[in-house]
């Protein structure tokens, strides 16, 4: 499991521009993943709000037929990761309960 978050965070790393200054779903995570967490707060994670309210507004643009190439980019990477992420969180809790 500890491989898993390790080959995530590079990856997420390797995604993400130092130059960056605004948080991305990407950063959000590599920064989480990155301060080394425990099952239980793998478990709890939830995005930050900016960025749950980033991802409601490019779902009513789509749904609008309004969005632009980099917003839908920007979307097909929530998707991405949100899938990712409830991966990671399953696990985290088969883990956990394997150790009950």
């Amino acid at each position: 499991m500890r491989r898993l978050f390790i080959i995530l965070l590079l990856l997420l790393n390797f995604l993400v521009s130092a130059q960056t200054p605004t948080l991305t779903i990407t950063t959000a995570i590599a920064m989480f993943l990155g301060s080394a967490p425990s099952l239980k707060e793998i478990i709890a994670f939830q995005l930050p709000e900016t960025l749950e309210e980033r991802g409601a507004e490019l779902l009513t643009l789509r749904r609008e037929g309004s969005l632009f190439a980099e917003e839908q980019a920007e979307l097909d990477e929530f998707t991405q990761i949100g899938l990712l992420i409830t991966q990671i969180k399953a696990q985290a809790r088969l883990k956990l309960a394997a150790q009950k």
